[in-house]
């Protein structure tokens, strides 16, 4: 389970990357519109819903064409075994997901890394916990 999250990380950090240099308004827009409905959600399925979508949008402002394809794969490989977290939790993940907006908007293709490694190498503590020396 870590290798799908080590995965998830290579690929969330490449399309991070080529998202601060080709995203368009309306991609970055319809992110920050996905953020504003996770923040309103009392409901964990709605939540993740939007957050798969937040997260495949980014991969396809990445201009990826066929790795994105991959890249959308591990994502619903990984949201199988994703668990229900409080939606306190989600909503303070869902943070990550405005400091990304901004740093993609400014172009800060660093600070963007920054914000999609954290968000990802969390899961490694909060959602495998006990689990860390398994395959």
């Amino acid at each position: 389970m870590n290798r799908l999250v080590d995965r998830r990380l290579l690929f969330e950090c490449a399309v991070t990357h080529y998202a601060a240099v080709n995203a368009t308004t309306e991609q970055l827009d319809e992110l920050e519109r996905l953020t504003q409905k996770m923040a309103e959600s009392s409901d964990r399925s709605y939540y993740h819903r939007m957050d798969e979508q937040f997260h495949q949008l980014v991969g396809t402002a990445s201009c990826l064409d066929t790795a994105v394809e991959v890249y959308h794969q591990t994502l619903a490989e990984l949201y199988d075994c994703f668990i229900p977290y409080p939606i306190e939790k989600l909503h303070t993940s869902n943070l990550d997901h405005i400091a990304l907006i901004a740093a993609l908007r400014a172009g800060r293709v660093e600070e963007a890394l920054e914000v999609s490694r954290k968000h990802v190498d969390i899961l490694h503590r909060t959602m495998f916990m006990g689990l860390a020396g398994t395959a």
